[in-house]
């Protein structure tokens, strides 16, 4: 989108997105030192085959400002349970690290499991590596 408000691009489409309910693209986030690492950040949801389970995967994609598109996708955390509901997640870069909150998934028992990612704010290296 320009400043104005007046034009917008679509800089990826991922063709395995669902869309039910409350899932989809959940959140962005833009590299702190965007000059020299222009990637962008994205957790979103789409439906595992062959047993249709809803799942949330988080990437990174470098901008390619000359295409305009988003491209090389990098997939840092991915088959995190999914839900139709209580499946938030939103990303936020703080110094080096890449914060993902978790929804729970519709299981209230997922936030006490410590073998589950649901329920959690997980806590990554920007290149999708364990801190």
């Amino acid at each position: 989108m320009d400043t104005a408000g007046a034009h917008t691009d679509t800089l990826l489409h991922e063709p395995a997105t669902i869309t039910i309910r409350e899932s989809g693209m959940l959140g962005m986030a833009l590299h702190p030192q965007w000059d020299a690492q222009p990637y962008v950040y994205i957790v979103w949801e789409y439906l595992r085959m062959p047993d249709s389970a809803i799942m949330e995967r988080v990437c990174r994609y470098t901008y390619d400002a000359q295409a305009r598109t988003l491209t090389d996708r990098h997939i840092l955390l991915d088959s995190i349970k999914g839900f139709r509901f209580h499946n938030g997640c939103r990303l936020l870069i703080e110094g080096d690290k890449l914060y993902v909150s978790v929804a729970d998934a519709a299981d209230s028992t997922e936030p006490q499991n410590p073998a589950s990612l649901n329920g959690k704010i997980l806590r990554v290296n920007l290149d999708g590596s364990v801190p």
